[in-house]
């Protein structure tokens, strides 16, 4: 478990490194990737696969396997990704590990808190070295927290369900999931009104009437606080420069014809610039949710394609590499 330990707080190191990581949209309106994400899967499962060489992986930014006996690595890289490009500090690192489709051990670490979660079958749980037991809390007494994915729709109205059934005989509940600001809009201006809103997780409170000015000013500051990466304008790697606000990419000072998915391929190859990306994480993306969807195969194609416009010697890349049996990766000079 030392070992475990070790790789989750070096990949918590990384998720911490990027200030304003760059945000992809994997098809639906509320799922979302990061260029952490992506870099976190596969230093992990780089990590992973050279200690364990005959185990499979499920991991959330790569396509899906069917699970077998053989030991299985599930790795989330980033449990809660609009947490944590919006900055609100609630995400963690988790690596579960099966056999013979099984648990036999975990862990999870929270790089905001140092808290680490580890588990072990037929040894428990432990947090910071520390015995943990589920606690003896009444239900009745009890505060639940819950997330949700809107992006998986049967178990969104399952949570949906399983919240209404539950919050009659609770204390009181918190939606922990959601890093979306809420703003109360009400005619309630009773100061207890006002209290529970804010003690309930809203983030702020305006009484009926109002201004609209007042209304447009204080969603403003709530979006400021709620943390929105700010948009990039060039990405640039020695002679190659991306325009991001043009759509337009320039080699040596001489434009590049790009098809689409060449110059968003190209795009999110440089802006993770030395490191690997998985083909499942381009694959999911390149579905752009209008339903353009990119298989393995054209995948392929598309890269050599690009690799014909970027490079000097196609046969012999020196920047768009294929890493066998993981993904590409595109290698700054002198790299």
């Amino acid at each position: 478990m030392n070992e475990l330990d070790s790789l989750l707080r070096a990949a918590g190191r990384m998720m911490l490194d990027y200030q304003s990581p760059k945000v992809f949209s994997k098809g639906h309106h509320a799922d979302f990737v990061t260029e952490a994400d992506i870099a976190v899967q596969s230093y992990l499962v780089d990590a992973l696969q050279r200690a364990y060489p005959h185990a499979k992986f499920f991991a959330e930014e790569e396509e899906r396997h069917v699970l077998t006996d053989a030991l299985t690595f599930i790795i989330d890289p980033i449990d809660g990704t609009t947490n944590y490009f919006r900055r609100r500090r609630c995400s963690m690192i988790s690596i579960g590990a099966v056999e013979n489709k099984l648990p036999v051990f975990g862990g999870l670490y929270d790089p905001y808190t140092d808290e680490m979660y580890l588990a072990e079958r037929g040894k428990g749980a432990t947090c910071n070295g520390e015995r943990i037991r589920v606690s003896d809390t009444s239900l009745d007494k009890a505060l639940i927290g819950f997330g949700s994915a809107p992006y998986y729709e049967e178990l969104f109205s399952l949570t949906g369900r399983t919240v209404s059934t539950l919050l009659p005989k609770i204390a009181d509940v918190r939606r922990t999931g959601s890093a979306v600001p809420i703003l109360f809009l009400t005619a309630a201006d009773e100061e207890t009104s006002v209290i529970r809103g804010l003690d309930c997780g809203g983030d702020d409170y305006l009484t009926k009437p109002f201004k609209l000015g007042e209304l447009c000013s204080r969603i403003r500051a709530l979006l400021r606080r709620a943390g929105m990466p700010r948009q990039e304008e060039a990405l640039c790697s020695g002679p190659l420069r991306i325009d991001l606000l043009g759509s337009k990419a320039t080699l040596d000072g001489h434009p590049l014809e790009l098809t689409g998915m060449e110059y968003r391929l190209l795009c999110v190859l440089v802006r993770n610039a030395n490191r690997i990306v998985t083909r499942g994480a381009l694959l999911d993306m390149l579905w752009d949710g209008n339903g353009n969807f990119v298989d393995d195969n054209t995948l392929s194609v598309y890269m050599r394609r690009l690799r014909g416009k970027v490079e000097q010697d196609p046969s012999h890349p020196e920047h768009l590499l294929t890493i066998r049996g993981f993904g590409y990766q595109w290698k700054e000079a002198g790299e």
